[in-house]
């Protein structure tokens, strides 16, 4: 296991984040008010020194479901045990 100095540094690449969000949709559907959520796109925020991501819409407003897919994204990206934190694309 690498040193969490190390997994700090970690790039994913978005290719590679949107796979994983996309699986976890496909087996576990987020829903909002009882309707399917929209479709999200995440990249890696560059600027920052943890890995952090930025989404693209609102899809990811269920509480339980956003839980779900931090488990998904620490099990599958080069970070497992670095802090993820999920919030709105700027505009």
């Amino acid at each position: 296991m690498k040193s969490i100095f190390k997994q700090r540094r970690e790039r994913a690449s978005t290719g590679l984040i949107n796979r994983v969000v996309r699986e976890a949709r496909q087996a576990n559907q987020p829903r909002h008010k009882g309707i399917a959520a929209r479709e999200s796109t995440m990249t890696q925020a560059i600027p920052s020194r943890r890995p952090s991501l930025i989404k693209c819409n609102d899809s990811v407003t269920d509480p339980n479901w956003k839980r779900y897919l931090l488990g998904k994204l620490h099990a599958e990206l080069p970070f497992p045990e670095v802090p993820i934190i999920v919030f709105p694309w700027s505009r």
